[in-house]
């Protein structure tokens, strides 16, 4: 049996479903095995980004690593910065890339440079095997790995002729790896802490939904009787309609409430310039919990950090809590001036127009309120974080550590594969729209149901906004004369129709969740609106 053909066997046995990829020469021994999986079905993307895209939207929606299967040289890195949001959002991927024949090494040959040192620092792992023999062994092990404690992706590079040599199929076996539990002093210092303290706020990050812990932290947050404000990665780890929801946490009343709490505890995040408002955010006292010992006291210096994972953490502080509730005395009404006061906010603009506000409103009154929801950068996640409410999570895919155009079409196509029992919507600007709109040709081609919403104010919205607000109003490179979106989205053979108005949103939309299929709706959105947070234009001022 060739190495290839060993190799689709492990993936089949590991429970790959989908393998997300563009073939090229040095991958196509394993294009030749996947020929005859009847197990794994291969996701032809149009460009590799979008196919590293839609393993990273995979894994998002599903909390099972994707995998993407790259071309040697070009191929690998036209998927760099999706690999790069994966990294930074915690996402696990497995990432095959095709190699050159080890004979051919150092001669010149092409795609011949270090494609290992270029994915190094943005994946856990960047290794290629030394000799036929090991492919499956590290495959193996890089897929666990990329599950194992913090879960981020994993690069293997698989020279040509080794996916050609002969091997024997290594059974698969997976096994139980230790993670970072808390020791019992530990637990019994956070106890302390809390028994000491009577105004207590709750932080969650996506640690918590990256361990399977929202029960347990829900159940924590409801015995305490304590607020709780979640990170971005961390929305949907506790229900948004709970009347102890604060919000989000770079959010005004949110980093207010963190400021006047006496004790802070938060699990599983990385307290990042976006999360906290540009590090505005003021602490009092602090217990930080996570499994990445490294994010410990980077950027607030906690009175006590545990590396944990926040399951083991939870758990363990629940079963002594419930044994010592007695000894905790919290004011429980502190936090309420709080609750609610997003909900101005985030209402309708009151223009004749069609705004972005609107737009978004419109169509989150239409759809199921389970649906899986994919944001690209700027005007997108801004219009989209705080009026999208989850009470689960793995709803709302975005890449918040990178902010990277053309992400939220192709991992829209990724979660609907995971997740085919759920309504998934994209939400995206004409100019990320551009950047990634050949993948509507994959999603029609999987046949597929996919509303994509593209709010076209015929340029870079956001870019526009920092210059009018933090350098003068003097615009550059912020305009341009935009394709017609409905056109393209019907050359890819999806069903498209532009919107002025909100009428023609909430039609549009009534009639794609009728009638199924890719759906692609152009809505012609005001420049007038703005909505970027002040933290944001003043951080980054001429």
């Amino acid at each position: 049996m060739r190495v290839a053909d060993a190799l689709i066997r492990l993936l089949e046995d590991l429970g790959v479903k989908y393998v997300f990829g563009i073939p090229g020469v040095h991958t196509l021994p394993l294009y030749d095995a996947l020929r005859d999986s009847i197990r794994i079905r291969h996701v032809l993307a149009r460009h590799e980004a979008g196919a590293a895209s839609m393993a990273d939207g995979y894994a998002r929606a599903s909390g099972e690593p994707g995998v993407c299967l790259l071309a040697a040289g070009p191929g690998a890195t036209n998927a760099v910065t999706a690999v790069a949001n994966a990294y930074l959002d915690s996402q696990p991927v497995l990432i095959l890339a095709g190699g050159l024949k080890t004979n051919t090494w150092g001669k010149g040959g092409i795609h011949e440079y270090d494609q290992l040192s270029i994915f190094k620092p943005i994946t856990k792992l960047s290794i290629r095997p030394t000799s036929a023999s090991e492919v499956l062994k590290v495959v193996w092990e890089a897929y666990d790995f990329s599950m194992t404690g913090r879960k981020r992706p994993v690069f293997v590079e698989l020279p040509f002729d080794y996916l050609s040599a002969e091997s024997d199929l290594l059974p698969y076996r997976r096994e139980e790896k230790p993670i970072p539990t808390p020791s019992r002093e530990e637990v019994e210092a956070a106890f302390r802490l809390i028994s000491k303290s009577s105004k207590i706020l709750i932080i969650l990050g996506g640690g918590v939904v990256s361990s399977g812990a929202c029960r347990e932290a829900s159940k924590l947050v409801h015995l305490l009787g304590a607020p709780v404000c979640t990170t971005i990665m961390g929305k949907g780890s506790f229900n948004e309609f709970d009347p102890q929801f604060i919000g989000l946490l770079f959010t005004e009343e949110a980093m207010n409430c963190v400021s006047e709490a006496d004790l802070v505890l938060a699990i599983g995040c990385r307290f990042s310039e976006r999360s906290t408002g540009a590090w505005r955010l003021k602490i009092n006292q602090l217990i930080h919990v996570d499994i990445d010992a490294e994010e410990l006291g980077r950027n607030y210096k906690p009175t006590l950090a545990i590396n944990s994972d926040a399951k083991a953490f939870l758990t363990s502080l629940i079963t002594l809590l419930e044994l010592r509730l007695s000894e905790i005395s919290l004011d429980k009404d502190w936090y309420k001036k709080y609750v609610g006061r997003r909900e101005s906010v985030i209402s309708d603009s009151s223009s004749s127009q069609l705004t972005a506000s609107m737009t978004v409103n419109e169509v989150l009154r239409h759809i199921p309120s389970d649906s899986i929801i994919s944001v690209d950068t700027g005007y997108s996640f801004w219009h989209t974080v705080t009026r999208v409410r989850l009470s689960e999570p793995r709803r709302y895919l975005c890449s918040a550590g990178n902010s990277a155009m053309g992400f939220a079409l192709p991992s829209a196509i990724g979660a609907k594969l995971a997740r085919p029992d759920k309504n998934v919507l994209a939400f995206v600007g004409d100019g990320s729209f551009i950047m990634s709109s050949q993948e509507l040709a994959t999603a029609v081609e999987l046949g597929i149901d996919l509303t994509v919403i593209v709010m076209n104010d015929s340029g870079y919205g956001s870019i526009r906004d920092y210059q009018e607000r933090s350098f003068g109003g003097r615009l550059i490179a912020c305009d341009y004369k935009s394709p017609s979106i409905e056109m393209i989205a019907k050359a890819y053979g999806a069903y498209s129709a532009v919107a002025t108005n909100r009428e023609e949103v909430g039609e549009f939309i009534k009639n794609a969740l009728k009638n199924g299929g890719v759906n692609v709706l152009d809505a012609h959105i005001t420049t007038t609106e703005k909505v970027l947070p002040d933290f944001l234009t003043t951080t980054y001022k001429k």
